[in-house]
């Protein structure tokens, strides 16, 4: 890893000036940084030197003993893979990776989909344990720390040399080991992934049950196939039988599932944002809309949902679960337009959230006052919906 300090002869600018046309690194250049920053470039900007190289900026050694012209060749050889690196991403623009496209309402789509996980199913036996006034106050806690979290994270994303509007795409893993180092990055991006699988792996589940659910009701059947004890397809007339039998097999509805969605992962989030997330976005709004007018048709119990109760098990985890867009940030930052505005859509994406979280689950319990199950879809099986 290279280190260069404000003492340095060359200056980070002149270190990293990397634009799609030309390299730019000259001696007159540096001489015109005055003030004071530090950087540390990431291992796989330098081709064969794993040493730091720290100079002063009239050309004295601080550190080691590397003479001051060896360390801009090594300079200007890594400038020039970096140039490299921008003519390939530039030559794949509209392929691989593709130009930067998200536009800001393809922006909120994306957000907002993230925020409603799985998590959102479970909210309103949380109101009905916990009571509305806790419910409140903890989700307003989450909304306004994911929402800065997410905004800080952005800017940290800017504070990359050359990347100050986003013009490159700098990922969580580069950013991690930029300002954290190799091995404390390490850490870091184990932790981001365990919670990555656990977000992806529970949305998984509960979309393939969905679906299961959904041929259940049209057929009254359900199907897996089963590799263990007996090999071949096994049908089921109960949900809650298919899931807690002794077998091992994959269901229907993860096939369903897999085949809908395995090939939206192996485009890029341009398409994605446009096409899956857009649509997502809409059937999700229009499910709320259906799901609020059902509570509504069947009238709440005022009795349903105390103001405030001790039953605080679930309240916190959910929470972290559905506000967990942070995550999200660098991949979205990479694929947006350069005028579509990260404090704009991150608050508005956040509060239409906040609001549809605190409507729909409200709801739910006050027409639910019998909830015995996390999953809130499980109560919208039998009587008496659908309403018409």
């Amino acid at each position: 890893m290279i280190s260069l300090d404000s003492s340095s002869k060359m200056s980070t600018d002149a270190f990293l000036a990397v634009d799609p046309g030309e390299v730019e690194l000259s001696r007159q250049a540096s001489r015109e940084v005055g003030r004071e920053e530090v950087f540390s470039v990431e291992e796989r900007y330098s081709t064969d030197s794993k040493r730091s190289v720290e100079l002063a900026r009239q050309g004295t050694v601080t550190s080691i003993d590397v003479e001051p012209e060896s360390a801009s060749d090594e300079i200007e050889k890594v400038a020039v893979e970096l140039l490299s690196r921008e003519k390939q991403w530039a030559a794949e623009s509209g392929k691989a990776l593709g130009a930067k496209t998200v536009t800001f309402f393809y922006s909120i789509c994306y957000v907002v989909n993230q925020i409603y996980g799985p998590g959102v199913l479970a909210l309103p036996i949380v109101y009905q344990q916990a009571g509305i006034v806790p419910v409140a106050i903890v989700m307003t806690y989450f909304y306004l720390c994911s929402c800065f979290s997410s905004t800080l994270l952005a800017e940290a994303l800017t504070m990359v040399p050359h990347n100050k509007n986003f013009e490159r795409r700098v990922e969580y893993t580069s950013l991690s080991r930029l300002l954290f180092g190799k091995k404390w990055a390490f850490v870091h991006m184990l932790l981001v992934n365990i919670c990555l699988k656990a977000y992806t792996m529970s949305s998984i589940v509960v979309c393939s049950q969905t679906i299961d659910a959904i041929f259940m009701l049209w057929s009254g059947k359900a199907w897996i196939l089963q590799f263990a004890p007996t090999p071949g397809w096994t049908e089921y007339t109960d949900l809650d039988t298919l899931y807690s039998d002794a077998v091992w097999g994959i269901s229907v509805g993860y096939m369903v599932n897999l085949v809908l969605f395995f090939w939206t992962c192996v485009q890029n989030l341009g398409f994605n944002a446009k096409w899956c997330q857009t649509t997502s976005f809409i059937l999700l709004w229009l499910l709320i809309a259906e799901f609020c007018i059902q509570f509504i048709m069947q009238g709440e119990q005022t009795d349903a949902v105390p103001v405030a109760e001790t039953n605080y098990v679930q309240i916190i985890a959910i929470f972290i679960f559905n506000w967990n867009i942070p995550m999200f940030i660098p991949s979205w930052a990479n694929e947006k337009l350069p005028e579509v505005s990260v404090n704009k859509v991150v608050w508005f994406s956040g509060f239409i959230s906040y609001a549809g979280y605190l409507v729909v689950a409200a709801l739910c319990a006050y027409a639910n006052p019998l909830l015995q199950f996390d999953n809130m879809l499980i109560a919208l099986e039998g009587p008496p919906y659908p309403m018409w």
